[in-house]
């Protein structure tokens, strides 16, 4: 009788939705791939409840069968929202210590016991936990294999942080210590000239054309200074130390980066996984109606899409979302002259404001009510509202997470990039697929220098938003935008297929389950 070693996976990464969504159905379909993995999702207490309500939409019933229940354990570990603070880290190591020993866990949000289980094989850990990261490296003795969860587009992340060999920033953290020794200048002070990007140097990243650095900071925005002096220059040296990489993105998306990525792997003895697109692989009822679970207003919402069908017609309605984190906060006035063109064409819309710097003034407030043919909502079911036939177009900040929801959806995009991979897949979308626009005069800061592909310098005043607006919601709404919407059809079945039983990320996932 062969008897079947249980692998026993770790999974915790940011408490960003953006990066935990991918993860939950990451871990969800490692179970149902193989019968003998188990999973441990660690999460903070804040975003326990949200995450298993995601959990349920990955199983065919809502919920996974008593075995797959076994084998797949949320636990809140509790409040470790900011999942690099000391405190946070500190308790991941109290609890990695515990598994190692293979001990019970208490839940610290439900107050249940979770049984004892094998010693894991593998953690899988979010790419910017570095110093969970090096809290685990720290601990003498532990064999156990250590991944980084990449949740981001791969272009940009593999520039920032890819070898400078094959044309990213490569080691950053010697660089900048380099610098402090030749100069004298402190540790802080380099490392936010190198991570904040603003010297106007012609960069390559893989896939897109040639960009000034400071074009991957088209908006201003409060990015923590201590991610760019304590994160960003460890995270190459770390990535090189790992056991290998799993990327949320998909070859059919970006193949050009996700290649650069895997032979970086391979020239060093490691690998490097594709995973994407990570969405539920339930019926879209059962989906919808466990989404809809996490909204404020589920069946207001659903109430005004039906209505918009009825009154509007099919793809008429646009959908506005900035995600979880992010909002045009710099320039609010540049949103509201937006939101006056859509009311201006009769466009009805949904925006959706979670984002804890979201602000809506009483004026701007009492102008969209009287408009009659819009809804606010802090926390909206986003796929639902993207698979709904009333819904035509998806303006978004550019997160991965939401880029693929949106390509699964067959939603082209309107693109408002603010930092990180948004600039770039804001290009990928408009330039290289043809499936967006991308919005040039909402820029602040530093995105209102010249443009390296085109030599244009945006004029950022709310007047040239409006002409902006109305010129691009006339070709969205019109021919050109029915053009790009059959090119998204198209971009679609690539990407979704590679889920299929020959597409690479399902053949990279269970490649990476039998490497343990």
């Amino acid at each position: 009788m062969t008897i079947v070693q249980r692998k026993h996976i770790v999974a915790y990464c940011l408490q960003l939705w953006g990066h935990l969504r991918p993860l939950i159905t990451l871990c969800a379909r490692l179970v149902q791939l193989r019968p003998h993995v188990y999973v441990t999702f660690l999460c903070s207490t804040s975003v326990f409840e949200r995450v298993c309500k995601e959990l349920a939409r990955c199983f065919d019933d809502g919920a996974p069968t008593a075995e797959e229940a076994q084998r797949m354990r949320v636990i809140a570990i509790g409040d470790v929202a900011a999942a690099s603070s000391p405190n946070a880290v500190k308790v991941f190591t109290d609890v990695w210590q515990a598994l190692l020993r293979e001990e019970d866990l208490t839940c610290q949000q439900t107050g249940t016991q979770y049984g004892a289980m094998p010693k894991p094989l593998a953690a899988v850990i979010d790419f910017m936990a570095i110093p969970v990261y090096e809290a685990m490296r720290s601990l003498k003795g532990d064999k156990v294999k250590i991944f980084a969860w990449v949740p981001a587009m791969q272009s940009p992340w593999f520039h920032f942080h890819g070898p400078r060999t094959r044309g990213g920033l490569g080691n950053v953290r010697a660089q900048v210590e380099d610098e402090v020794r030749r100069t004298g200048r402190t540790y802080e002070e380099i490392a936010l000239e190198i991570g904040r990007r603003g010297s106007g140097k012609v960069i390559k990243v893989p896939g897109l054309p040639m960009m000034h650095d400071y074009e991957n900071n088209p908006q201003d925005y409060p990015v923590p200074s201590s991610f760019y002096v304590d994160v960003f220059p460890k995270i190459h040296e770390a990535m090189e130390m790992m056991d290998g990489l799993l990327m949320a993105s998909s070859t059919s998306y970006e193949p050009e980066a996700v290649a650069e990525t895997k032979a970086w792997m391979r020239s060093i003895g490691r690998f490097a996984y594709v995973t994407g697109p990570l969405l539920p692989s339930t019926s879209r009822k059962v989906s919808a109606k466990f989404e809809k679970r996490q909204s404020l207003k589920p069946d207001r919402i659903q109430t005004f899409l039906d209505e918009t069908l009825v009154a509007d017609g099919e793809r008429s309605l646009l959908y506005i979302s900035f995600g979880s984190l992010y909002w045009p906060s710099s320039a609010p006035e540049k949103l509201w002259a937006f939101i006056d063109v859509v009311m201006e064409r009769k466009i009805p819309f949904i925006l959706g404001h979670a984002s804890p710097l979201a602000s809506i003034p009483n004026e701007a407030r009492d102008k969209i009510e009287a408009y009659g043919k819009a809804l606010l909502c802090p926390w909206t079911p986003q796929q639902l509202i993207l698979n709904h036939p009333a819904t035509g177009w998806l303006l978004y900040h550019g997160g991965m997470s939401g880029v693929l929801e949106a390509i699964s959806a067959g939603i082209p995009l309107i693109l408002w990039p603010a930092f990180a991979d948004q600039e770039a897949n804001a290009i990928m979308l408009s330039e290289k697929h043809r499936v967006g626009y991308e919005l040039l005069e909402v820029r602040t800061g530093m995105g209102l220098r010249p443009i390296c592909r085109t030599g244009y310098v945006p004029v950022g005043t709310v007047e040239a938003v409006r002409r902006e607006a109305r010129d691009v919601l006339a070709r969205a709404f019109g021919a050109d935008g029915a053009r790009k919407r059959k090119r998204m059809g198209v971009l679609r079945r690539a990407v979704m297929g590679e889920w299929d039983a020959e597409g690479e990320s399902r053949r990279d996932v269970c490649a990476f389950l039998d490497s343990l």
